[in-house]
């Protein structure tokens, strides 16, 4: 009995583990940053992941530099209502993501 509590509690971790690590990011333009940082951490605030930037610098072709901003965590298949207001007003394109390819795509 206590082996398969403990199955069914790692089982639990692995579930919460690669829920928090799956978030809805958008690429955006650099002058909107200062804005929608301060309406995300408003709205959609990374608690749980605080050691984590929120936005990352990318370099496109050319040189043009990009930022990828973390909107929120993806908990469900629908963004909260307030995200998703910003993503309209902004006209932002979100997609879902973990955490590591986020950060592996701001680094090459």
């Amino acid at each position: 009995m206590a082996l398969l509590e403990n199955l069914t509690q790692q089982k639990l971790k692995k579930f919460n583990k690669a829920e928090v690590d799956d978030v809805v990011a958008s690429q955006l333009d650099p002058k909107l940053a200062n804005t929608l940082i301060r309406r995300l951490n408003q709205i959609a605030p990374l608690d749980n992941l605080r050691h984590l930037k929120r936005v990352r610098k990318n370099f496109g072709r050319g040189g043009n530099t990009q930022l990828s901003i973390i909107l929120c965590l993806a908990h469900s298949e629908t963004l909260p209502h307030n995200v998703l207001d910003l993503v309209n007003a902004y006209h932002l394109t979100p997609f879902l993501t973990k955490k590591k390819e986020l950060l592996e795509r701001s680094e090459s």
